[in-house]
């Protein structure tokens, strides 16, 4: 006798199909909860349980589309020439850009918007922020996704964070109002949207003036050099349509320089790397941060750049052990 089939089997290969169709990626392949799949998974989601309650299914849907939507609306290398300094600097950033592809997908397809919305609140739900009364107590960066996701789709935030929300809508709005309202101007466009991220960053005190400058006109410097190079680039499929970017590759000058002049620019490009920004102490000159280095970068606050995220895989807690495990786990 044929075993029957779960009818957890029939909602991932539903879930999976749809994922790979929003993201226009179809060679995607995702796990669920703690399935393996060897080095071909792109991505995981929670896995729902047996009687698929609505609840989980939502949860499930949304993780999906907000997947299949960075995948295809969000360029890697643009978000990370523009990477703030700080910790909570570089969350709101993050959250900001993902609150960006997420309202691009609820804008334009009215599925997607319910399986976000639903996601949304569902989160707000367990991380129990409707219990939040405290300002400090409120996260920062997710206050200002759902403030952003305000602006861009004209959704208020869930009834479970709304007082959460409260708590800081009014400092937020009297500090960088007027860039919240600009958002929506560069919501297709990811490097304007970003540049406009890093200044709302700025008007609420998060990121060094100084430091951010510098960093504005290397992304400038950049974006100038490789506007040719990124095709359609942010906001038209980005990382997502299996394009690299060929920015990285050193070009031979039209003068005839040669090899020399790869040479150099490839030695002043592994030395802005390596060389710890704005760190000149008197008789030191400029230090240099080995991976050893780390505790010291941090309380330098020195800004990290990655060499390449190419290898990189962010599995959150929440998708290492099923919903009942999590359960017993926090009881």
């Amino acid at each position: 006798m044929q075993k029957r089939e779960s009818p957890i089997e029939p909602f991932k290969r539903a879930v999976s199909a749809a994922t790979r169709a929003i993201s226009r990626d179809k060679e995607l392949i995702l796990s669920f909860g703690g399935e393996t799949g060897g080095g071909r998974v792109k991505g995981r989601l929670p896995l729902p349980s047996r009687e698929l309650p609505p609840d989980e299914v939502a949860q499930v849907r949304g993780a999906a589309d907000a997947m299949a939507l960075r995948i295809r609306y969000h360029n890697d290398q643009v978000h990370n020439r523009t990477m703030p300094q700080g910790a909570l600097a570089r969350a709101v950033y993050d959250a900001a850009e993902q609150a960006r592809v997420e309202a691009i997908g609820t804008n334009r397809m009215k599925g997607v918007a319910e399986n976000l919305s639903a996601a949304l609140d569902e989160k707000c739900r367990t991380r129990g922020y409707a219990r939040i009364s405290d300002k400090a107590d409120a996260p920062l960066p997710e206050v200002v996704a759902m403030l952003v996701r305000e602006r861009l789709t004209g959704e208020a935030p869930p009834a479970s964070a709304k007082k959460m929300v409260d708590l800081w809508r009014s400092f937020v709005e009297d500090k960088a109002g007027k860039d919240l309202d600009k958002l929506t101007e560069c919501i297709d466009d990811q490097r304007s949207y970003a540049r406009l991220s890093r200044q709302l960053i700025r008007d609420l005190d998060l990121a060094d003036d100084e430091n951010a400058e510098s960093d504005q006109s290397e992304s400038n410097d950049e974006s100038e050099q490789n506007n040719n190079a990124e095709g359609e680039g942010e906001g038209q499929g980005g990382k997502g349509e299996g394009e690299e970017s060929p920015s990285d590759q050193p070009s031979e000058s039209e003068d005839g320089d040669g090899e020399e002049s790869e040479d150099s620019a490839a030695a002043a490009a592994a030395e802005k790397q390596m060389v710890g920004k704005g760190t000149e102490e008197p008789g030191r000159g400029k230090r240099v941060f080995l991976p050893n280095d780390l505790n010291n970068m941090l309380a330098n606050e020195v800004p990290y750049k990655a060499y390449t995220t190419t290898h990189d895989e962010i599995v959150h807690a929440d998708n290492l052990c099923d919903p009942e495990e999590l359960t017993r786990l926090r009881a």
